[in-house]
């Protein structure tokens, strides 16, 4: 049996820690504190701070030689360094590009041509049947949409076109694969009100 005394005894002294210990402590905590006010700090300001791509909803861009576009909500510039004459816009995995430019000959030509570019970006290109399209408020545009493989990433795309005198609208946009109907009515709707003279 254990003896009484030893069980109600008072307990042992717990000694102190090294004077050392406290001071290190103290510096951790202060620089554990200082941590989390920078983030603090970072989250307000980032908050506060405006995306800079971000593109104002409804206000028009334009293209290029009096080719305009209006962004739906959600829409940001893709690159500060474009070509002359070319946007880039994307939104939730989404990348439209559209070209402005000179070009005698019809929609459908206009489209092969766009079509064969592609064909030399990719490894593989699999395009639908052409449909016709609104772009602009005119309604001789041609889309086609088609799929694409280059290294091991599996695309979806859509190429959409309009030539209006010696005028030629190009507009592209691509996804990886599954993602581009989440945006392919955004990007209709864009398109048909686009302002093309």
């Amino acid at each position: 049996m254990t003896d009484e005394a030893t069980l109600y005894s008072s307990p042992a002294p717990v000694s102190s820690p090294p004077s050392g210990t406290k001071s290190a402590a103290l510096a951790t905590t202060a620089v554990a504190a200082v941590m989390i006010g920078w983030l603090l700090v970072l989250f307000v300001l980032s908050a506060a701070t405006t995306d800079v791509n971000q593109v104002a909803v409804g206000v028009p861009l334009e293209v290029g030689s009096g080719v305009y576009i209006r962004p739906e909500a959600g829409w940001r510039a893709a690159s500060e360094e474009e070509a002359a004459e070319e946007i880039s816009l994307e939104r939730s995995g989404t990348q439209l590009t559209l070209e402005v430019g000179g070009f005698r000959g019809s929609s459908s030509e206009l489209l092969e041509l766009r079509l064969g570019q592609i064909r030399e970006e990719v490894e593989m290109l699999r395009p639908l049947q052409p449909r016709q399209v609104v772009m602009g408020g005119h309604a001789g545009g041609l889309a086609v949409t088609f799929s694409a493989t280059t290294g091991n990433v599996l695309l979806d795309g859509e190429v959409a076109v309009l030539v209006r005198g010696e005028l030629g609208v190009i507009a592209t946009s691509v996804a990886t694969a599954g993602d581009l109907q989440a945006t392919r009515a955004e990007v209709e709707r864009m398109l048909a009100g686009m302002e093309i003279p």
